[in-house]
């Protein structure tokens, strides 16, 4: 019955290895795009254990029973600080160093003190509460006609405001970066710009005026989040629908 069962596994191991090797040839494959397919080996190897363990003593299969029960809290008690946001950030900066574990990122981008998956957790509050700011230097006439841009930082800071925006009375944003580019910029109306970062020399390419109302200030976020300036721009010198089809943006 066993090696029947382990035969009728092997197809989740290949399935696996055929998962593993199409990502692992990507260039733009990530190791967490292959979280789906663990459970098949993990099934695989459950049929492995429970047909080696039946063939021994009662005492032995007892013995490994413990063993693997205690190698998965023990591996689920270390490592769950790294998957669960269960600790204070400075506690988990102290964690990780003891471990000799750095901050990592599938994404090869520049890290500070947390890893990619917990630095985008933080700072979009603070990411809406200045394009607020901004948006509330607008007169009522303007913010009918008023956009809000987010330039730098792809679609995470435009899902922010998108998400968390509208409790503070801002209307949806628009972005360059990947689907948001498809959904385009709305009307092309030549009215203010809440602008979300962005180069200041080249903004000013695009607008006859522009004023930086706030920053956005938080440690714990990716570098590139931090430091971003939030600007009002006025007085377009190019149309939307020229500006779009140069600033195309997918990766």
């Amino acid at each position: 019955f066993l090696s029947n069962a382990r035969v009728r596994s092997r197809p989740l191991a290949i399935v696996f290895l055929a998962a593993l090797a199409i990502i692992a040839s990507s260039k733009s494959g990530k190791p967490e795009y292959l979280n789906a397919a663990y459970p098949l080996v993990f099934a695989s190897g459950a049929v492995w254990w429970e047909e080696f363990l039946a063939l021994k003593t009662q005492w032995v299969r007892r013995a490994g029973t413990g063993l693997v029960t205690f190698s998965m809290v023990a591996f689920l008690g270390i490592t769950l600080p790294f998957a669960l946001p269960i600790l204070a950030e400075p506690s988990f900066i102290t964690y990780s160093k003891r471990l000799g574990i750095a901050p990592q990122t599938s994404e090869k981008k520049e890290l500070a003190e947390l890893p990619q998956h917990f630095a985008d957790m933080h700072g979009w509050e603070e990411l809406v509460a200045a394009a607020e700011k901004a948006w509330s230097t607008l007169t009522v006439e303007e913010r009918g006609r008023a956009k809000i841009w987010a330039v730098t930082g792809g679609y995470g800071p435009a899902a922010a405001i998108d998400v968390l925006g509208p409790t503070h009375g801002l209307p949806h944003a628009i972005s360059t970066h990947n689907n948001y580019w498809l959904w385009g910029y709305g009307a092309d109306a030549d009215g203010p710009v809440v602008l979300l970062g962005g180069p200041r020399d080249r903004l000013e390419e695009v607008f006859a005026s522009l004023v930086q109302v706030g920053t956005v200030e938080f440690g714990y976020c990716m570098p590139y989040e931090n430091h971003k300036p939030v600007y009002v721009g006025r007085g377009m010198k190019r149309s939307w629908a020229d500006l779009w089809k140069q600033l195309k943006h997918y990766e």
